[in-house]
C-alpha cells in the first residue's frame, strides 16, 4: 500500500514567503532529492544576483531598517536582552523601550534619507557569487517555524511597498508641479508675443497709412521744393515709426529707403545724368543732390543708417551709371574721352571723401570683408572713408577699366595718318596708371606696353623713310614714358631703334665754314634725350665722338688744306667757327655745377676733349706753317665703331676692377704698389695662365717707356744662377718675387716703384 500523504499545513494568514515556505512537498524521494538540488542551485544564483542587483540599482534605497538589520538588534522582542527571563524590566529601562517603540519616521524624512542615497557613490562587485555552504544553510524541517520574526519579515516587507508608493507618488508630485511651471512660463511667453504682435500690428497699420500718403504726393509732384520737403517730412514719418533694431532688421537705410525713392532718384542719376556729357560740376551737383534728398528722411542721431543710406545710393545708382559710360566711351582715339573719365573718376573718389567725413564713424560698427589690417590697426575715423573709396575703386578701376584696357591692348595697332600716329599708345593707358595701383594688374599691364611700344617703333621705321620725320614722331611716341617704365627699358628701345636715326641724320648734315647760322637742331633733340634719361652714358658720348666731333674734325681738316685763301684771316675765320661749335656744345667756360647733365658729362670725357684740341692744333698749325703744314688727317668713324670702341673699353675696365678686387679685396678707389696693377692689366688681357713675376715687371716697364731687357755680351755673368736684367742702366734680377738692384759690388732688395723712379732718372 502507498504511504499515507504527507501535508505541511501552512500558519494562518503567516503565507507571504519567509523561509522559502512551500505549500507542499513532494512525496517521492527521488523527486525530492532533485527538487533540493535545484533549490541549492537557485539559492546560489540568487545569493550572487542580489549582491549585484543591489550594488546595480537605479540610485532609489529604502530608508526603513532591513529585516536582518531588525534580527540583530532585537528591540522587537518583548523581552529585551538586558533583561533576564521572567524579569519585569525597570521602569527606566521601560521608558527607554516605550521610546523606542513610539519613534516614527516622517514621509519627508524618508524622502530626504533617499534623495541622500540616490547621490552615493554605486560600487559594482564584479567578483561573481560567492560560494555558499550547504551544509549550514540546511535547516531541519522538523523545527517549528519561528513566527515572531515571520511576522516581522511580513510587516517590513508590507512597510517597504508602502514606502515604495510614497516614493513614487512623490516623484509623479515633481513632476506635476515643473509642468505647471512650464506651462505658466509658455503662457506668460504668449502673452508678451501677443502683446508684441499688437503693437506690430499698429506700427505696420501707421506705416501704410504713411505710405498711401506718400504714393499720392509722389503720384502728384511736380519736382518743386515744396514737393520734395513734403516727401521727405513722410519719409522722416515713416522712419519714426519704427525702432532703430526694428529698421536694422528690415534694412530699412539700404533698401526699403532707397526703394520708396526710387522714381525720383533714377530720373535723376539714370535718365538726365550722362556723366561724360556733363562738366565734372554738373556730375557732382546731380550727385550731391541726390544725396541731399535722402539724408533728412534719417535720424541725425543714427550715423550707421546715414552710412547705410549713402553706400546703399552708390552701389545702385551712381556706380552702374558710371561704370556704363565708361564701357561705352571710345578710347582708342586722342581726342580726350580718356581723360575726362579718369577727371570723372577722380571727382567720384573726391566725394566719397567729402560725404563721408562728417560721420562720426568712431561709433559706428562697420563690417567690410575688404579690410586687411586687424580691427585694431585699422582708424577708426577713416573706415567709412576707407570702405566708399574702396567701392568706387574696385567698380571702376578693377572691374571696368583694367579689364577695358586689357582688351583694347590685345588688339592694338598704330594708325598712321598724315606722317602721324592718330591713336598713341600713352593717351589710352597712362592716365589710368596713378590709380592701377596693384602689383598684380600693373606690371603685366606695362610688360604689353614695352612689347607694343617696340611694334609702334618698328611699324614707324617702315612706315616713315625720312629721318626727321621718323625721329619726331618716334620720340613722340616714346617720351610720355619716362618716369614709367624702367630706364633700362627705354635705353634699350632708344638705342635701338632711334639712335642709329639719329645718327645716320646728323652724319648727313653739311658744314660751311661761312655758315652764320648753324642748325642745332638734331643736336639738341640728342641732348634732350640725355636729359630725359632715354639714353645711356655709352650711347651719348658714341654719338658725340663719332658722329658730332668726328665730322667737326674732319671739316677743319679740309679747311685747313685750302691753300687759296689769306692765312691770317683763314686762321680768324677758324678760330670763330670753333669758338661758336665749343660754346655750344660745353655752354662756354662756366661753372661746371651751373650746366646740364649732358653737357657736364662731355667735359669730364677724355675723348671730346681730345677731339677739341685737335682742332685747335690744326688752327695752330696752321697759324705758323701756313700752307706748308703737316697736319694729319682724321681717321674716318661712326657712332657704331665708337660704340664698340667704348663698349669693350667699358668691359675691359669692369674685368679689371673686378681682378682688383678678386686679388686685393678692395676697389679702383683704394691704393695699390705698381707690380700689383701691372698684376691686375696683365690678368686681364686674356691670358691663360697667370702672370710670372718676370711678366710683371716687364709690364710695369712697358707701361713707363723704360727699357726692360736681358743684359747681353760680357757682363751678362748669372748671380746665384739668376738671368741679370737691365731695367733702363740698372742691373737686376729677380728672385722669388723680389726685385734685386746694383748698387757698387753688392746687390739689394729694391721695391718695383723705387725701381721705376731711378730707372727714369738715370735716363734724364
Amino acid at each position: 500500500t502507498n504511504r499515507p500523504i504527507e501535508v505541511k499545513v501552512r500558519p494562518s494568514n503567516l503565507g507571504l514567503g519567509y523561509g522559502g515556505f512551500k505549500e507542499a512537498t513532494h512525496l517521492n524521494k527521488q523527486k525530492e532529492e532533485a527538487e533540493k538540488r535545484r533549490e541549492e542551485k537557485k539559492q546560489n544564483q540568487q545569493q550572487g544576483h542580489d549582491g549585484a542587483a543591489q550594488q546595480q540599482g537605479s540610485g532609489w534605497k529604502s530608508a526603513l531598517p532591513t529585516v536582518q538589520d531588525l534580527l540583530q538588534d532585537e528591540s522587537w522582542r518583548a523581552s529585551h536582552p538586558g533583561t533576564e527571563q521572567g524579569q519585569e524590566p525597570s521602569d527606566k529601562k521601560k521608558r527607554v523601550l516605550s521610546k523606542a517603540k513610539q519613534s516614527v519616521v516622517s514621509y519627508k524624512e524618508i524622502l530626504e534619507k533617499q534623495q541622500q542615497l540616490s547621490k552615493e557613490m554605486k560600487i559594482i562587485d564584479m567578483r561573481g557569487p560567492p560560494a555558499v555552504d550547504t551544509a549550514a544553510t540546511t535547516t531541519p524541517t522538523d523545527q517549528p517555524p519561528p513566527l515572531a520574526e515571520e511576522l516581522l519579515y511580513n510587516i517590513s516587507m508590507l512597510m517597504g511597498a508602502y514606502e515604495s508608493k510614497l516614493y513614487s507618488a512623490h516623484q509623479m508630485e515633481t513632476s506635476v508641479r515643473r509642468k505647471l511651471e512650464n506651462m505658466r512660463a509658455d503662457a506668460q511667453a504668449l502673452q508678451n508675443r501677443k502683446r508684441e504682435l499688437e503693437q506690430r500690428y499698429d506700427k505696420v497699420s501707421k506705416a501704410i497709412a504713411v505710405l498711401d500718403e506718400m504714393k499720392e504726393s509722389m503720384s502728384t509732384s511736380t519736382g518743386t521744393s515744396h514737393d520734395m520737403e513734403r516727401i521727405q517730412a513722410q519719409l522722416q514719418q515713416l522712419a519714426g515709426t519704427f525702432s532703430a533694431e526694428e529698421r536694422a532688421s528690415f534694412h530699412f537705410a539700404e533698401s526699403i529707403l532707397p526703394s520708396l525713392l526710387d522714381p525720383m532718384l533714377h530720373r535723376e542719376l539714370v535718365e538726365k545724368w550722362h556723366p561724360l556729357s556733363f562738366t565734372i560740376e554738373d556730375s557732382q551737383r546731380v550727385i550731391q543732390g541726390a544725396i541731399d534728398a535722402i539724408l533728412p528722411a534719417l535720424s541725425m542721431e543714427s550715423l550707421q543708417e546715414q552710412f547705410k543710406a549713402i553706400q546703399s545710393i552708390w552701389a545702385k545708382y551712381i556706380l552702374p551709371r558710371v561704370q556704363k559710360s565708361f564701357e561705352d566711351s571710345d578710347w582708342s582715339q586722342d581726342d580726350g574721352s580718356v581723360d575726362q573719365c579718369v577727371s570723372l573718376y577722380e571727382l567720384l573718389r573726391n566725394l566719397a571723401i567729402q560725404m563721408t567725413q562728417p560721420l562720426s564713424v568712431s561709433k559706428i560698427k562697420l563690417e567690410d570683408s575688404q579690410h586687411v589690417l586687424p580691427a585694431n590697426e585699422v582708424d577708426e575715423e577713416s573706415q567709412a572713408t576707407s570702405i566708399l573709396k574702396s567701392m568706387v575703386h574696385k567698380s571702376l578701376i578693377l572691374n571696368t577699366v583694367h579689364p577695358k584696357l586689357l582688351g583694347l591692348m590685345s588688339g592694338w595697332k598704330p594708325k598712321f595718318e598724315n606722317s602721324s600716329v592718330m591713336n598713341p599708345l600713352h593717351a589710352m593707358v597712362l592716365p589710368w596708371i596713378p590709380h592701377l595701383d596693384h602689383q598684380g594688374i600693373l606690371q603685366p599691364l606695362l610688360q604689353d606696353c614695352r612689347t607694343k611700344l617696340r611694334g609702334c617703333l618698328s611699324s614707324l621705321q617702315k612706315k616713315m623713310p625720312e629721318d626727321r620725320v621718323f625721329l619726331h614722331q618716334a620720340i613722340r611716341v616714346i617720351r610720355p614714358w619716362r618716369g614709367v617704365l624702367k630706364a633700362r627699358y627705354m635705353e634699350e628701345m632708344v638705342s635701338s631703334y632711334i639712335m642709329p636715326k639719329l645718327a645716320r641724320a646728323i652724319s648727313k648734315k653739311r658744314l660751311g665754314l661761312s655758315d652764320t647760322r648753324e642748325d642745332w637742331t638734331l643736336v639738341d633733340i640728342l641732348l634732350e634725350l640725355y636729359e630725359d634719361r632715354l639714353l645711356s652714358d655709352s650711347d651719348f658720348l658714341s654719338v658725340v665722338e663719332g658722329e658730332v666731333l668726328s665730322q667737326w674734325c674732319n671739316a677743319f681738316y679740309d679747311w685747313t688744306q685750302d691753300h687759296t685763301k689769306d692765312p691770317l684771316s683763314f686762321q680768324k675765320l677758324l678760330a670763330n667757327k670753333y669758338s661758336t661749335w665749343r660754346n655750344y656744345l660745353m655752354e662756354g667756360l662756366g661753372n661746371v655745377e651751373q650746366l646740364s647733365k649732358g653737357r657736364q658729362l662731355l667735359r669730364s670725357d677724355s675723348i671730346v676733349c681730345r677731339h677739341l684740341l685737335a682742332m685747335l692744333l690744326m688752327i695752330q698749325n696752321g697759324e705758323y706753317l701756313g700752307s706748308n703744314g703737316n697736319v694729319p688727317c682724321p681717321p674716318t668713324t661712326n657712332y657704331r665703331v665708337v660704340l664698340s670702341r667704348r663698349t669693350m673699353e667699358a668691359n675691359k675696365r669692369a674685368a679689371e676692377e673686378l681682378s682688383r678686387m678678386d686679388a686685393t679685396g678692395r676697389g679702383s678707389g683704394t691704393t695699390t704698389d705698381a707690380a700689383q696693377e701691372a698684376r691686375i692689366r696683365l690678368s686681364t688681357q686674356g691670358h691663360s695662365h697667370t702672370p710670372t713675376f718676370r711678366e710683371v715687371v716687364a709690364e710695369f716697364a712697358r707701361e713707363r717707356d723704360i727699357l726692360f731687357q736681358p743684359r747681353l755680351g760680357n757682363k751678362a755673368a748669372k748671380v746665384d744662377g739668376k738671368q741679370v736684367f737691365v731695367m733702363g742702366s740698372i742691373p737686376i734680377y729677380l728672385d722669388s718675387n723680389v726685385v734685386y738692384a746694383q748698387k757698387g759690388n753688392e746687390w739689394e732688395p729694391i721695391s718695383v716703384d723705387e725701381l721705376g723712379q731711378r730707372a727714369l732718372s738715370s735716363a734724364r
